[in-house]
Formats: structure tokens, sequence, C-alpha cells
């Protein structure tokens, strides 16, 4: 019996084709390199082109790692699929109220309004960015379904989002004309 088998890359290449239809509609099929733009749909796809394809898409993955601007840029987390994807829930929210926590360095309690979602109390690592009256009316968004977590401080109800580098902290914030409880899709 032998301890390793030799890799086929064309079996690779249509695995890898078989799991991309199952995210199509049914009746459409779409090559590897028709997912990074470079390819229009087409109805079916040789295991030969596939494999060329799925070469082709590591190229540009590798490319733009390689061409990404800093350190940070090129640390992309692990793929996931639109299907993952879909099952973070992310809202729309108000802060409502906000206090400094104490103990805490860079902790703030917010009380926010996810509309009809009610109220939720989220803890945030953002007090060296934000003075607390800064913060109250905001609409940020807010990571809805994540597990509520119990901190010495108390129990956080979620996340806000925010984008984060040597620069600081930078809350995102939706456009005029979102309200608490709408879904970001």
């Amino acid at each position: 019996m032998p301890l390793m088998q030799r890799v086929d890359k064309d079996a690779i290449a249509r695995m890898l084709e078989d799991s991309r239809q199952d995210l199509l509609p049914a009746g459409h099929t779409v090559s590897a390199a028709s997912a990074t733009g470079t390819d229009t749909a087409s109805k079916s796809a040789t295991p030969a082109k596939t494999a060329q394809n799925a070469k082709s898409v590591e190229a540009t993955q590798a490319n733009v790692s390689a061409d990404a601007g800093s350190p940070a840029d090129s640390a992309i987390a692990g793929v996931i699929s639109i299907k993952e994807f879909a099952q973070i829930d992310l809202r729309i929210a108000r802060v409502l109220a906000v206090q400094p926590v104490e103990g805490a360095d860079k902790l703030l309690q917010l009380t926010l309004d996810v509309g009809p979602l009610g109220q939720r109390t989220v803890f945030s690592g953002i007090r060296s960015q934000y003075a607390p009256d800064s913060l109250t009316g905001r609409l940020v968004v807010l990571v809805a379904n994540l597990a509520p977590r119990k901190m010495r401080f108390g129990i956080s109800e979620g996340m806000v989002i925010a984008a984060g580098s040597d620069r600081g902290i930078f809350l995102l914030a939706p456009d005029n004309g979102a309200q608490p409880g709408d879904q970001v899709s």
C-alpha cells in the first residue's frame, strides 16, 4: 500500500469547477477565469481548459498578493465561500449611549438601537480614537448574529465594524438614508 498518491491536477480542477457550480443558479456554468473577470460565462468547459483557467486564477491571486501595498494588506485571512459570508448578519445600528469602561483603557460600552431587533450592549476597543460624546447618535455597522461574549465588565452582544491600521481605528459608517435595523448586503 503506497504512503502517498500523485495529485492529479485535472481532478482538482474538476472538483473546483464542480464546487463553483453549486453556487450558481440552475443551468449556468462558469469557468475559473470568469470568476476573476477575465473570461465570459460558458455552457461547458473541458478538463484541460478548466485546469488552465485554475492556473490563471492562481497566478492572478499570486500577483494580487505580491502587489499589495503594506504587510497588513498582504495578510488576507483564509478564503471563504459566499455561503459562509452570507451567514454573517450585518445590521445598521444607532449609538444611543456611550460610556468608558472602568478598569479598561481601550474599551467603550456602547448601547445600540438595532431597530426591530431592539437594543444591544457592545463593548468596543475604540476608546483611543473616539470620545464618548462624539459617538452618540452616530450610525454604525453591527455584526448582529455574533454569539454574546461574557467579559468581566458585562456581556457584549455583537461587534461594531471598524478598519484599523497603524494610523488608527476608523468606524465604518453607512450612507445617508440607512436606518437602524436595516440589513447590510
